[in-house]
């Protein structure tokens, strides 16, 4: 031998010659790095697996999206028998269901990276999970759980988004004909809950993209380890986790706080318009957009000094903290100790707070909007004004104004 290296992934040394005959047998007895290692090398290899593994790679390793799958043969029967690359993303080196492979060892042969992954590829590996059926992104999602990896839920989340992704994809494309195995893809489905540092059966998680609503509720309920402001709806649907639920609990006492309150409804009522404006600037139904206007118009806030509730059917009362809210009977109660909005500008929670009440309302989970919402109630009514340039032209302004019944006189750009 010219040269050995002990891979990493089973401690076994080799060579880094190409001048070895290998049988099937052989072949069988490699480790998943050290056989495409070998399938790069080796000739021999190639011709012993001809036409299924080495000819598609040579031939596709520039154009890998074109890779149709041959008939297999005893060769590749073997290969696959042994290495199940049906799981594996080669974009970021992960198989749910085998071995994965030693690109330290890769690199030290001076083999590029891209090259093992072609081959990879046509050992029926993915580089996207949008390239996974609806079938196998749920028994990656049960696999994760299995996966020792995985066991305390590290990185989980990253996962979950992009299945998420995927699933709301094909979803989308999928005709009523196509079949959704709803109680298949339930049955056995463990997830991650950071928040309580283990996993659930899906029935019994749940997820939201409000997180000011109560502790004294939230911290409770085990949630889906799966970023915040994702879109509960969707994350309802495809995971099948429940959203919690507020109609089992009754308003008990609060007081108001006064000073706030007052100033808190003058300051809004400046900037619903701007609100509204910028909710509905890629809206085209007008369906929606008087939705979202009579929303806005109708929105109610209450500012409490104190504020408490219970669940129906127990007599534990429940306070809430300073910046959480809650939204019962049509009113969103808001929990806060300011007595000016000038108090209160320097603490990021209280404009969250604030924010989610309207984001509730519109029932909107998009980041973006999040964003900008949050921007037009800190900002004075002056550089929202200056703003508007940014996202609105003349003509849109003009009819905002209108379908929020404010006259063009009142905001004049």
């Amino acid at each position: 031998y010219d040269s050995e290296i002990t891979c990493h992934n089973c401690g076994r040394a080799y060579n880094t010659n190409n001048t070895q005959i290998l049988s099937i047998e052989y072949i069988s007895t490699l480790n998943l790095t050290e056989l495409l290692i070998a399938i790069h090398k080796d000739d021999i290899i190639g011709k012993t697996l001809e036409r299924d593994i080495y000819v598609h790679y040579l031939k596709y390793k520039h154009r890998y999206d074109d890779y149709v799958k041959p008939d297999i043969n005893y060769a590749k029967y073997v290969v696959l028998k042994k290495f199940d690359c049906s799981r594996y993303i080669v974009n970021e080196r992960i198989n749910f269901k085998g071995e994965i492979v030693d690109y330290d060892i890769v690199a030290k042969l001076d083999i590029q990276p891209t090259e093992v992954n072609y081959i990879l590829l046509s050992l029926g590996a993915k580089d996207d999970y949008r390239n996974f059926s609806v079938d196998e992104l749920y028994d990656i999602l049960k696999l994760i759980y299995k996966h020792t990896h995985y066991k305390d839920g590290k990185g989980v989340q990253s996962i979950y988004k992009k299945i998420r992704e995927a699933l709301r994809d094909k979803k989308e494309r999928m005709n009523n004909n196509e079949p959704w195995n709803v109680d298949d893809y339930k049955k056995e489905l463990y997830l991650y809950s950071k928040t309580h540092g283990e996993y659930y059966l899906c029935d019994d998680l749940y997820y939201w993209d409000n997180d000011r609503l109560p502790k004294s509720i939230l911290e409770r309920l085990p949630k889906l380890d799966i970023g915040s402001r994702v879109g509960e709806n969707s994350v309802k649907e495809l995971f099948f986790v429940k959203i919690p639920s507020i109609k089992e609990y009754s308003l008990e006492f609060y007081t108001i706080n006064e000073n706030l309150q007052k100033e808190l409804v003058d300051w809004i009522s400046d900037r619903l318009t701007f609100i509204y404006a910028n909710s509905v600037r890629n809206v085209h139904s007008q369906e929606t957009r008087k939705r979202y206007s009579n929303k806005l118009k109708s929105l109610k806030i209450i500012v409490c000094s104190e504020c408490a509730f219970k669940h129906d059917g127990n007599e534990e009362i429940l306070k809430m903290e300073n910046n959480e809210i809650m939204p019962l009977d049509g009113i969103y109660y808001l929990k806060s100790n300011y007595t000016s909005i000038f108090e209160s500008k320097s603490d990021p929670q209280f404009w969250n707070s604030l924010t989610e009440v309207f984001c509730l309302n519109l029932n909107i989970s998009r980041e973006d909007i999040y964003r900008t919402i949050r921007e037009i109630l800190q900002n004075s009514i002056e550089f929202n004004k200056l703003d508007i340039d940014n996202y609105l032209s003349p003509e849109d302004w003009e009819n905002a104004c209108k379908e929020m019944g404010i006259s063009e006189t009142e905001y004049e750009k």
